[in-house]
């Protein structure tokens, strides 16, 4: 599980975490969307401490991911992200969250590319 207790991460006098309380159940899967700026990959990045935030708590399976006596590396082996600018054009995200970015084995012969098309947007293999 991670949770998510009041947390406030400012860039100067910008305000770029602003207060979030937020629980994902263990094998949750949860989708992070908005406009540019607005704290999706600083989200992201504070839990696996990449980035400092200034306020609040942010727990991973009870551990807390601040507390600067936290084993990080431990930490960060069962955390892992996609950050959409990593993926290639052929690729969509539940592909690479389910196969870390390996093709299925069933994808070959020039159809593939059509069938993770139709996967990436929700209709059955053809």
């Amino acid at each position: 599980m991670i949770e998510f207790k009041q947390i406030n991460k400012w860039f100067g006098n910008l305000h770029g975490l602003n207060g979030i309380n937020l629980e994902i159940a263990k094998g949750g899967i949860l989708v992070i969307f908005g406009p540019s700026g607005s704290g999706k990959s600083t989200l992201i990045r504070c839990i696996s401490r990449l980035e400092p935030i200034q306020e609040g708590q942010i727990i991973v399976d009870g551990v807390p991911v601040h507390d600067k006596a936290t084993n990080l590396t431990k930490l960060r082996v069962d955390i892992g992200f996609v950050f959409q600018q990593f993926l290639s054009p052929h690729d969509c995200p539940s592909e690479c969250h389910a196969g870390a970015g390996k093709r299925p084995k069933d994808v070959h012969r020039g159809r593939g590319k059509d069938r993770r098309d139709a996967r990436c947007h929700g209709q059955p293999d053809v």
